[in-house]
């Protein structure tokens, strides 16, 4: 069962285009699943987390360990909830610039 499950996750997240969509449904949807006896939202914010730390994304900031609001949102989805498209709004709303590291971006020049 746990490979179904777990296995319908990745088959969704390898369709997402953008890192952040693809780490929201991942962690939205092992806490929903509720595979595991026990630790399914710490295994689902790791899964997301791992998700954005792989595409040059800052997972942790986006992620966090004391982080309320996404504990929440994880509360619902292990209720039942769909909560893909908060969470995904959350991490959106985190999203740092993309750049290069060290280099501020500038209006010099413009």
């Amino acid at each position: 069962m746990i490979s179904t499950v777990f296995g319908g996750i990745l088959d969704d997240r390898q369709t997402a285009i953008d890192p952040t969509v693809a780490a929201a449904v991942a962690t939205s949807r092992i806490t929903r699943a509720q595979a595991c006896t026990e630790g399914n939202k710490r295994t689902a914010l790791l899964g997301g987390r791992w998700i954005l730390d792989r595409n040059d994304l800052d997972g942790g900031s986006m992620n966090s360990p004391d982080d309320f609001e996404l504990a929440n949102l994880l509360l619902d989805a292990a209720r039942g909830g769909d909560t893909a498209e908060k969470v995904n709004e959350l991490f959106e709303s985190r999203r740092a610039p993309v750049g290069p590291v060290g280099i501020e971006p500038t209006t010099e020049g413009l």
